[in-house]
């Protein structure tokens, strides 16, 4: 079942929910990076471009946060969220500043267990055409790569919330939940 849980910077405590874990509470400092879970969300395929189109329109005329789709390269991500500005702006609106990206994230030491997480990643993500490859729609890798990945999408898009998807396909509950874990932990740092 899907299950999502968004969190603002404005808010001070944020709630994890884990199907397997029940609920984790996380003070963030103010002005901390959101951290969000999704569970159980499907991928969109590039050639839904159109209503993607569309669908970015009708938010920025109601003035409203845009989240693109979870499979986006970072490069494609600029360019929707620029596109999502101006739209806003020809609407009459202010700027936006929440500035939400849904990725795929998994911690790990391990490089072998990164490697496995990757592949697996690369065959769920393979209906997506044309192909786009895991490492411009997934972060994977230790805390210093995650941490670093996570301030270059700040730094490029203005980040403010993260959602992840949640269920990184071959990778047991426990490897997930110390990953969630780690992933707070760098959230409250940045």
């Amino acid at each position: 079942p899907r299950q999502v849980v968004g969190l603002r910077r404005q808010h001070a405590q944020a709630h994890l929910r884990l199907p397997e874990a029940g609920l984790l509470r996380h003070d963030l400092a103010h002005g901390a990076l959101g951290l969000g879970l999704v569970a159980g969300v499907e991928l969109r395929a590039p050639q839904q471009e159109q209503r993607e189109r569309g669908r970015r329109a009708q938010v920025a005329a109601l003035g409203l946060p845009y989240l693109a789709s979870p499979v986006e390269s970072l490069q494609a991500l600029e360019q929707n969220y620029r596109r999502y500005q101006h739209d806003v702006n020809a609407a009459g609106h202010a700027a936006v500043g929440t500035v939400p990206v849904m990725r795929t994230v998994f911690v790990t030491d391990s490089e072998a267990l990164a490697q496995s997480a990757r592949s697996a990643l690369a065959r769920s993500g393979s209906r997506v055409q044309p192909p786009v490859p895991v490492d411009d729609w997934a972060i994977v890798g230790d805390r210093h790569y995650v941490r670093d990945r996570l301030l270059e999408y700040i730094e490029r898009l203005g980040l403010s919330h993260l959602i992840v998807r949640a269920g990184v396909p071959g990778v047991g509950e426990q490897q997930q939940l110390q990953s969630h874990a780690a992933l707070r932990d760098i959230v409250s740092t940045l």
